[in-house]
Formats: C-alpha cells, sequence, structure tokens
C-alpha cells in the first residue's frame, strides 16, 4: 500500500508512524513524497483510520477514506492509497 504527498504527512503524522521518502519527478517537475506499509497491515490501518472517523470506498486499485478528523492541521478531508502487487 503507498500513500503520497499530503496524504503521507498526514497519515504518519495522526495515523501510523511510517518512512517517508521523497523522489524528483521530472515529468511533474516536483518532489514526490511516499510511504508505504504491507497489505498484511491494512486491518490495523482501516481499525486506526475507523476510531479516527474514517468510511471507506474500495476498489481493487485504491482505498478512500472519508470523514477523518484529522488532528493536524492542513486537512484535506480524504485520505487515498493505492494497492500494488
Amino acid at each position: 500500500m503507498k500513500i503520497y504527498n499530503r496524504h503521507a504527512m498526514l497519515f504518519i503524522e495522526d495515523a501510523k508512524d511510517l518512512k517517508v521518502k521523497g523522489r524528483y519527478v521530472k515529468k511533474v517537475n516536483e518532489t514526490v513524497y511516499s510511504c508505504g506499509f504491507p497489505a498484511s497491515t491494512i486491518e490495523e490501518v482501516k481499525g486506526r483510520l475507523t476510531e479516527m472517523g474514517g468510511e471507506f470506498e474500495e476498489k481493487p486499485e485504491m482505498i478512500t477514506v472519508t470523514g477523518i478528523a484529522w488532528p493536524t492541521k492542513g486537512d484535506y478531508g480524504v485520505l487515498m492509497f493505492g494497492r500494488f502487487q
């Protein structure tokens, strides 16, 4: 599972401590930040996000979480993370 940019920053500050990596992507002319976690921990992550008020929409390639009461300022209200196999 991967989370990108501001979603990654919100996630690591308030939901689960993960290592964030940054990589410059020439095509978009900016640094893209990401963090990942094993799919085997998704139930733990979903439990934590549910405690924070999260509601889930799951698709094979992505999970979207809405309704989270983020303690951190700069909240976008939606968290999306992709499934990579």
